[in-house]
């Protein structure tokens, strides 16, 4: 695993914004600064890894060993009544489990690593609650590669497989019928949410966003979007547990 110096292309900001991607120069605050810092303040195209087939088979097999310990981890707590060891509050303990029993359907989830090149990958995260940087990985990596290194490959097929599990989900339903909500006041979160509306068209939904104000109930309980119109299917980018506090 090597770290190179890259010559960032002159029009990347205009570039990155054309592809929905305006959060690019945000601040840990999450405040654009794009107007008053002329560096690279989240996006960098100064730098980049370079891995070898071998390195990357190792992260592969290790990603794919680490969803399988992490769903084992899961199951059995559920199954032997322990889940206050997630620290999952009791009140929803009871729906964890039912989804759990239904098979209900995960769209994605990543996987934070520390490694160095060598030795065994290590885990610091795994958010499949609230994963964002899906549209930095799908879209703006994939188009600086082809801009900037034509010549290489890139271990990359995040959009590919969220349009596949889109529509392996949309089966379960007879019309699918698609919201997708966060909070408008996120820049970073209403992008990552508007490409995947953009995904879940191209797999077949009829597809909507929302902002989690918006929501509601109809006089029968069932949630509802801003337009009284059932909700039968949602996309939350939000934690759950600030929904179950």
């Amino acid at each position: 695993m090597q770290r190179l110096p890259q010559v960032p292309r002159a029009d990347w900001r205009d570039r990155l914004n054309a592809q929905g991607f305006r959060f690019h120069s945000i601040n840990p605050e999450g405040e654009d600064v794009s107007a008053t810092e002329p560096r690279f303040a989240y996006w960098r195209e100064d730098v980049a890894y370079r891995f070898n087939e071998a390195q990357i088979e190792q992260l592969y097999a290790a990603s794919n060993e680490l969803h399988a310990m992490c769903l084992d981890l899961a199951g059995s707590l559920i199954s032997g009544g322990q889940l206050d060891r997630l620290d999952i509050p009791p009140a929803a303990q009871a729906l964890v489990e039912a989804s759990w029993n239904r098979r209900d359907p995960h769209l994605y989830g990543r996987f934070d690593l520390a490694w160095d090149g060598t030795g065994h990958p290590k885990l610091l995260e795994y958010n499949a609650d609230t994963p964002t940087s899906i549209i930095e990985t799908a879209v703006a990596q994939w188009t600086w590669k082809v801009d900037v290194q034509p010549q290489a490959d890139q271990f990359n097929s995040l959009h590919e497989a969220l349009v596949a599990r889109l529509s392996d989900i949309a089966l379960r339903f007879a019309r699918p019928q698609l919201h997708l909500a966060c909070q408008f006041d996120s820049l970073e979160d209403v992008g990552n949410v508007e490409y995947l509306m953009d995904v879940a068209l191209q797999a077949g939904w009829q597809a909507s966003m929302l902002d989690l104000a918006e929501i509601g109930t109809l006089p029968d309980g069932q949630y509802a979007d801003a337009q009284d119109q059932p909700i039968s299917a949602c996309f939350k980018l939000y934690p759950w547990e600030w929904l179950v506090q």
